[in-house]
């Protein structure tokens, strides 16, 4: 029997999670940099390293508490890299199931991925494709 999964609020990291498979690293930082502040990225950094630390997986190193020194910038960004780091590891040790499932109570506070040109041109090519397939079958 499946062990149940807590369900633990927190937008970034739900966001996060989601798209981490799907977008480029750089992509999710942009976006979470873009909507998030910084209390909400220390914070889903905070959550995610208890979380990992819980799983008492081997070879995990905890990143440093960056928010003492630097630069607020500098710290963020660093902050935005342990927590893309942290997934990678989680990713690597296919441990993601273990961790809570990571929820949001309000859609308000998640990104929206917008089509790139590009996905969009592969997109309309695949769109003529089909249409000229349909054309060749209907004769």
């Amino acid at each position: 029997m499946a062990t149940e999964r807590i369900i633990r609020l927190n937008a970034l990291l739900c966001f996060a999670i989601n798209s981490f498979k799907r977008h480029p690293q750089k992509l999710i930082k942009s976006m979470i940099v873009d909507v998030y502040n910084a209390e909400s990225i220390g914070t889903a950094k905070d959550t995610i390293v208890i979380d990992i630390e819980t799983l008492k997986l081997e070879n995990w190193k905890s990143p440093p508490n960056r928010r003492e020194k630097g630069d607020k910038e500098n710290k963020l960004r660093q902050e935005l890299d342990d927590i893309m780091s942290a997934l990678t590891f989680i990713d690597e040790n296919a441990s993601f199931t273990r961790l809570p499932r990571y929820s949001v109570d309000d859609l308000e506070n998640i990104p929206i991925m917008r089509m790139e040109s590009g996905e969009f041109a592969i997109l309309m090519t695949k769109l003529d494709k089909l249409d000229i397939l349909r054309k060749i079958y209907q004769t």
